[in-house]
């Protein structure tokens, strides 16, 4: 029976990025004939501003607590759903990018510099085990600024960063480095306990089976790829859509914008709809053209990242550079600013 379903999905995400299987023949289609969504309705809802600027990431556990971090160091979190904020001690000023929770309990803040502009190169991890109440910077083998954090569970987690990613086994008492020379090495992205990617400079992708031990040049086709994923799930396990949409497309969701204008985060609630943030339209501010700032701009598809829809107006966010959905009904938004959004799905 668990054959049957998952061969079922399966067949039902190759639609959605239009492959047709015929008797083992795998067909690629312009037009998919999924999926059955026609648009995303949202509406969006300007929360309380945070007590500082310059805000790049949101995390919520649900939909009342949350939290936010800002290059100047700040973390500061919500309990009734946005509307009032209270800041944490980070202990730090160097700049924080990227906030990631396992629990209401255990979390991980990551950031720091690249140049001297901040006080120099450094990377730097704090974690919490306390839902924010104290938190502790972890020794990093690296001084890079970290793009991206993640963890399986308490002990396994990865961060990446210019042209390398970092891995811990021990809750982040200790890391390995895997280096890879060239651009910033892309979000590593785990489907499920075991199987893991992260893109690499070359253009090629790293594929783990274990949790992360052990890597290796990923060659497999995307069907193979889905399948093994799919036969990995159980019972009513949720999937990683965001991780899904990352393997079949990559994380360049910029190229495929009308206006291609930075993109800096993205989040998928469900295989069909998701959701991509980042610069939109300069307003001058009455201040001529060379003065002003980025509006805050919101991409979103109903069809997979087939095609997608733009609204590059969201005013006094000076851009828009974290979103994350802790359901598939309600999400928050952050920008450059100290604007906090909350995003309400209307299907």
């Amino acid at each position: 029976m668990r054959e049957n379903i998952h061969n079922r999905r399966l067949l039902r995400l190759l639609h959605l990025v239009g492959i047709v299987v015929f008797g083992g023949l795998v067909i690629q289609c312009d037009n998919p004939n999924y999926p059955s969504y026609t648009d995303l309705n949202y509406e969006i809802e300007i929360l309380d501003q945070s007590l500082f600027g310059g805000l790049q990431d949101v995390f919520f556990i649900n939909e009342s607590t949350g939290y936010v971090v800002s290059g100047n160091g700040y973390i500061e979190k919500t309990v009734d759903g946005g509307q009032s904020w209270t800041q944490q001690s980070s202990g730090t000023t160097k700049s924080l990018q990227k906030i990631f929770f396992l629990t209401a309990d255990v979390g991980f803040v990551a950031g720091g510099c690249n140049g001297t502009s901040c006080g120099g190169a450094e990377s730097i991890i704090l974690k919490t085990t306390d839902g924010g109440t104290s938190w502790i910077q972890l020794d990093v083998p690296t001084k890079l600024q970290i793009r991206s954090i993640f963890f399986l569970n308490e002990q396994t987690g990865f961060a990446s960063m210019l042209g390398k990613f970092i891995s811990t086994e021990d809750g982040g008492v200790t890391w390995s480095v895997h280096e890879y020379p060239g651009p910033t090495v892309g979000p590593v992205c785990f489907v499920n306990e075991s199987m893991g990617y992260v893109k690499i400079p070359s253009g090629g992708r790293l594929i783990s089976l274990d949790g992360g031990k052990s890597w290796s040049e990923d060659n497999q086709n995307e069907e193979k790829i889905l399948s093994q994923y799919l036969n990995s799930l159980s019972g009513n396990e949720k999937p990683n859509y965001t991780c899904i949409y990352y393997i079949l497309n990559g994380t360049d969701i910029r190229s495929k914008l009308d206006d291609q204008r930075n993109v800096f985060d993205a989040h998928f609630i469900d295989e069909y709809r998701g959701f991509a943030v980042g610069w939109g339209n300069w307003n001058v501010g009455g201040f001529g053209k060379n003065f002003g700032y980025w509006n805050g701009a919101i991409h979103t598809t109903f069809d997979t990242g087939v095609s997608w829809e733009s609204d590059m107006n969201i005013t006094s966010m000076s851009g828009i550079y974290g979103i994350h959905f802790p359901n598939s009904r309600i999400g928050f938004a952050v920008g450059g600013g100290r604007y906090i959004l909350k995003l309400t799905i209307l299907d």
